[in-house]
């Protein structure tokens, strides 16, 4: 005689709890908290009551500018090389800002050059101006624009942040780049 499953009976547990949870009250009340403040911030997020961190975009801006390599620079890097001059430009005036020859300012040409080789890989546009802005502490904020990306220059040591504080346009922005404090 085959075996009836509908009929069979499985003992279920019996658990006597007059009502109350396994889950202590004080877990339940913060959990309820947590829930009634992300709900709160969210709703005054929304409503314009909460503003956010500035973000690279909010950043006081020193300088923009662009990267033209010399011809030398282009026939170096159809070879490989790095080796030849950069020309840098303030991109409002047009005005030299520096010449970099092969042995000036390596971290600056080095970050440059990178920069405009992921430019160059995405297919952005290479000739497009950076930005060279204060970011907290009086620490510069190298933007690349058409990456969306933001490099803090105090994160590679003063040094390295100093050889981006020369294309600062006057000394007193310079001073306080480099020795990370206020202008005098």
């Amino acid at each position: 005689m085959p075996h009836d499953l509908a009929h069979t009976s499985v003992p279920v547990p019996h658990h006597d709890h007059d009502g109350q949870s396994d889950v202590p009250r004080p877990a339940l009340i913060a959990a309820g908290a947590l829930v009634a403040i992300t709900i709160g911030l969210a709703a005054a997020s929304r409503l314009g009551l909460l503003q956010a961190a500035p973000g690279p975009t909010a950043l006081n801006t020193l300088v923009s500018f662009t990267v033209s390599p010399t011809r030398q620079a282009k026939d170096a890097r159809s070879s490989g090389v790095q080796a030849a001059p950069l020309v840098i430009r303030n991109s409002a005036t047009g005005a030299t800002l520096a010449q970099l020859t092969p042995k000036q300012d390596p971290f600056l040409r080095t970050t440059l050059h990178a920069l405009i080789a992921q430019r160059s890989a995405a297919h952005r546009a290479v000739s497009a101006p950076f930005i060279l802005a204060k970011g907290q502490g009086d620490s510069l904020i190298l933007r690349d624009p058409t990456a969306g990306t933001a490099i803090d220059l105090a994160a590679f040591g003063r040094s390295n942040e100093a050889q981006f504080a020369s294309l600062l346009p006057d000394a007193t922005q310079r001073h306080a780049a480099s020795t990370g404090g206020t202008s005098p």
